[in-house]
């Protein structure tokens, strides 16, 4: 590179440093006036207005263009609302309202005094605060504009003065409630799920009663399903425990209603769904002394709920359902609950909750076992006998005999077992059957017990399923694989 091109080069690196030093001191000098200037136009605030509690008369608000007005009463220091003194409100409430007017702290208080400016000459909310104030009552009327940038508050004033102010939207939102909104919202009683020994429900889709044969709290009975079958069926304990568990964490949304004198308006003059549960509410005392345990005792408790219409709300153009009116049974408040919850409780059916198995007793505790097909029959026998050895040690050997001849033992289990484990796959519908024909009969006989035999017949259905009669009652569904799987095992095992 020659002397003038270096000359060149190194002009032109001290233009671009000059350049740049030039637009860092310009970019600081801006964002400076700028601030200045915002300074010029806001300044820091303190408090606006300082009430004490204790000289707090009343609240008076409009919400939805209708009037509220909340009375104070300083000794309990509790609030209700006027002409609805009888009301059970909401407490938690009533103090986030005193607390949003008795202390109000400007955000940031407007260099400007135009109403218009800031939507306060015709407010968005107004709220007025009655208070005592020596032997006299001063009342401060709060008046909301239009909301500040960036979500940072509300522009606000005090009636009768000068200054405007930005305050946090926790005191406007504190006064978005009608009176209905105002109600206590219950708590429901946490169902303890492994303590529950009865239950009736009604609806659609879904109908069961059940109650637990034994003592629940120790877990030594079983459960018996007699709605909605004509005859009593065995249930699974660990299935109901399950579906208890949803009723664990059952939640309230809102209340919509207070004593309704129409509970059609809310679909639950004939509920789509109701729910009555008995169970044990566990309470444990204080201990004596460090060596004696607590005492735990039992309280029998009963929750009943109701399930009205759905409510839809329209979600990005799209009508969703999101909650359900509810009620509980002798209750005076309508209150919504999500959908998801609801349905955790709605979406079930009887089905779920019966020990599908066909025939749970133990092939050896029969004489015999007969398969009937189309085209053969099967008998099946399994004997146990105690066999010592040289040592005098006794152990249990099995024997299978199929059509009075001697099986392999392992054969014989899979017979066995692949019996033992045919379950029901489903409820009969309404589909209609022209004829009937018995595809497969089992005959379970010479109980050793001296219960009755039971005769269990497979019967056409459609393409997967053949319907189950056992003992002359159709209720239920088998899966073809399966009955096809245990005549397979009797082929194999007869096959030597």
């Amino acid at each position: 590179m020659t002397s003038k091109n270096m000359k060149q080069l190194l002009a032109l690196v001290v233009v671009l440093v000059a350049c740049m030093a030039f637009y860092a001191w310009f970019s600081s000098h801006k964002d400076e006036e700028q601030k200045k200037e915002e300074e010029k136009n806001t300044v820091e605030a303190d408090a606006i207005l300082e009430i004490k509690k204790s000289n707090l008369k009343n609240i008076k608000y409009v919400y939805n263009k209708k009037n509220y007005e909340i009375v104070y009463n300083k000794s309990k220091k509790k609030g209700s609302l006027k002409g609805k003194e009888k009301w059970p409100i909401n407490q938690d409430t009533i103090s986030t309202m005193v607390d949003s007017v008795t202390s109000i702290l400007a955000e940031r208080t407007m260099d400007g005094t135009d109403k218009e400016e800031y939507g306060l000459d015709k407010p968005s909310k107004k709220i007025v605060v009655n208070a005592k104030e020596d032997d006299d009552t001063k009342s401060y009327t709060l008046l909301f504009g239009n909301k500040a940038p960036n979500d940072a508050g509300y522009y606000f004033m005090i009636d009768g003065e000068e200054k405007i102010y930005v305050v946090s939207k926790t005191i406007f939102d504190a006064f978005e409630y009608d009176a209905v909104g105002l109600l206590k919202v219950d708590l429901i009683d946490s169902v303890n799920s492994s303590l529950v020994y009865d239950v009736n429900i009604s609806s659609k889709d879904f109908n069961l009663k059940a109650k637990y044969d034994g003592d629940i709290r120790a877990g030594d009975g079983t459960w018996k399903i007699t709605k909605p079958y004509a005859k009593e069926k065995k249930g699974v304990s660990s299935i109901f425990t399950e579906y208890f568990v949803n009723y664990e964490s059952l939640a309230y949304d809102k209340c919509v209603a207070y004593k309704p004198s129409k509970l059609s308006k809310y679909g639950l003059d004939k509920p789509a769904f109701s729910v009555d549960l008995k169970y044990y509410e566990e309470v444990t005392g204080e201990a004596d002394s460090k060596d004696k345990e607590a005492d735990v005792t039992y309280n029998k408790k009963t929750f009943t709920l109701l399930v009205g219409d759905g409510v839809k709300e329209n979600y990005e153009g799209e009508e969703l359902l999101t909650r359900y009116y509810v009620m509980e049974k002798g209750g005076d408040r309508v209150y919504t609950m999500e959908s998801s919850t609801a349905e955790s409780i709605m979406n079930n059916s009887a089905f779920a909750f019966v020990d599908g198995t066909i025939n749970g007793t133990e092939l050896m505790e029969y004489s015999s076992v007969e398969i009937e097909t189309a085209d053969k029959t099967y008998k099946i026998q399994k004997e146990n006998k105690t066999v010592e050895n040289e040592d005098g040690e006794k152990t249990i050997e099995y024997t299978y005999k199929l059509n009075d001849k001697k099986i392999k033992t392992t054969k014989g289990d899979s017979v066995s077992s692949t019996l033992y484990a045919l379950n029901y796959s489903g409820e009969i519908g309404n589909k209609k059957i022209k004829k009937d024909k018995t595809e497969v009969t089992i005959r379970y006989n010479g109980r050793k017990d001296g219960a009755k035999d039971l005769v269990v017949k497979f019967l056409n259905y459609d393409d997967t399923s053949y319907r189950v009669n056992k003992g002359g009652e159709e209720i239920f569904l088998i899966s073809i694989e399966d009955v096809e799987g245990l005549i397979e095992s009797l082929k194999s095992a007869a096959n030597k």
